[in-house]
């Protein structure tokens, strides 16, 4: 450990404003940490685009979600929170976020990747969506951890340890069955499932060139997540008890970041909603209903951790 993590311990999270990256945030505060909050919305009421279609739009308030909230939670935890707005399409947004954690903290000690690209097109069928939604898909959900990590990542091998946490998606992994259908009832569009993808394979492939450098890369599956953005979208129809609380992932990533051996993890995919259930970190009912059915059932195999790694 570090002299800088025994004075004090740093986080950065972005997507920090509401949903997992909030519940992250203030996990991480609960477990001892100063956290630099980062996110688009700074102050409640602060409108969004709502569709995730090219053919309409509707822009509103997303409400329960700021980034003064998130912070006014940290402190409530006994930790300093600064909230810094930042837009991961910006490369000067990323820019002035890495320095003004260097210059209020000095460094970062677990930086979670948890922001995304939801918009117009997130959820059209491929042949309706323009090539400049591919792009911004890839440019958030892929390339701006990778420039943040650019950053972020030497800041580490200088302090001879961190811990990296990508907030991945199955998404990325596997195809659905479900169409798209440019409405909630759909699944992601090609552009969010190509664009995840490309991101679940960072973790590994830096967890193996980080490791001699005291570095731990993991990858976080959060399960199907009850957020706010749901709430607003699905309206009646939203019902959180049929999703994963975000505080699976969130506790999950503040457990991994109190580990005694966070390398234990390295290169992993933790599944949140079965590890935090097993760990005692959130209750049953916290977790989607399908989960707790297969409970008793012969055969059933545990997938807290998997990897992405094989010998060729």
């Amino acid at each position: 450990m570090s002299e800088q993590q025994t004075e004090r311990r740093v986080a950065l999270v972005t997507g920090a404003s509401r949903g997992i990256g909030k519940a992250t945030a203030v996990a991480l505060a609960e477990a001892g940490y100063d956290v630099i909050a980062a996110a688009r919305t700074l102050e409640e009421g602060e409108p969004q685009e709502m569709t995730e279609t090219v053919h309409e739009t509707n822009v509103q308030p997303v409400p329960g979600g700021s980034l003064r909230d998130t912070v006014a939670q940290i402190e409530q935890a006994g930790r300093r929170g600064l909230p810094v707005r930042c837009d991961l399409m910006s490369r000067a947004d990323m820019d002035a976020l890495i320095d003004t954690a260097v210059a209020e903290f000095g460094g970062i000690d677990v930086f979670v990747n948890n922001a995304r690209y939801v918009g117009p097109g997130f959820k059209d069928r491929f042949l309706d969506t323009p090539y400049e939604v591919l792009e911004d898909s890839m440019r958030v959900n892929a390339l701006a951890p990778l420039y943040l990590l650019t950053k972020i990542a030497p800041l580490m091998v200088r302090q001879g340890s961190g811990l990296i946490l990508h907030i991945s998606s199955l998404e990325g992994v596997m195809e659905s069955a479900k169409l798209p259908t440019g409405h909630w009832t759909g699944r992601g569009g090609l552009s969010y499932g190509v664009s995840k993808a490309a991101f679940n394979r960072i973790g590994p492939a830096l967890a193996k060139e980080l490791r001699e450098d005291g570095i731990a890369v993991v990858n976080v599956e959060p399960g199907d997540v009850a957020v706010e953005r749901k709430a607003v979208q699905r309206g009646d129809a939203y019902d959180p008890r049929n999703h994963d609380s975000p505080l699976a992932a969130a506790r999950t990533c503040a457990l991994i970041a109190s580990s005694a051996h966070p390398m234990f993890y390295s290169g992993l995919t933790v599944y949140a909603p079965e590890f935090a259930v097993e760990r005692g970190l959130i209750e049953p009912e916290q977790a989607a209903p399908g989960r707790r059915e297969e409970w008793g059932q012969p055969g059933r195999i545990m997938p807290f951790y998997s990897n992405m790694a094989r010998e060729r």
